[in-house]
This record gives structure tokens, sequence and C-alpha cells, in this order.
């Protein structure tokens, strides 16, 4: 399990605020799993978690994008020239 996923049960757990979830995020320490609600509040404990039916929902990454100066050589026309 990485740290940081994005965990869907199939069917919603019940925290102890009395609300009613799907989708928590993750955080390792050390060996243990904490869970987060996506507003960030937690952390919560599952029991069972290996026998619940989970799967991890893929979420797309954005990367920041780099612009060289106007006239500046690359390392990549350096490496040409």
């Amino acid at each position: 399990m990485p740290d940081g996923a994005l965990v869907r049960f199939e069917s919603p757990l019940t925290c102890s605020d009395d609300r009613q979830e799907t989708d928590f995020r993750v955080r390792k320490d050390g060996a243990k799993l904490r869970f987060f609600r996506l507003d960030g509040n937690g952390p919560y404990r599952v029991r069972h978690f290996y026998k619940l039916k989970w799967s991890i929902v893929p979420e797309t990454k954005v990367h920041r994008t780099v612009f060289t100066r106007a006239g500046e050589p690359t390392k990549e026309m350096l490496k040409c020239a």
C-alpha cells in the first residue's frame, strides 16, 4: 500500500462521528496504516482492512511545467554542439 493512496471501499464505513464514508486517504506510520477522510479529518482505524473489499483509486498527477529563458542554451543543445 503506497503512502498517500486514495482507497475506496465497496460499502460505506461508519466512522466514530456517525458519518458514513467510502473514500479515505492512507498514511503509513511505520507498519501501521492510518486512514483520513478526504476533508483531512482523522485518523481513523479500520479493523480487518485486508478482509474488506476495497480498491485503490487511480489519480492523475499534474507535474509542473518548466520553461527555459529565450536564448539560453539547454543541456540538450550543449550536448549537440
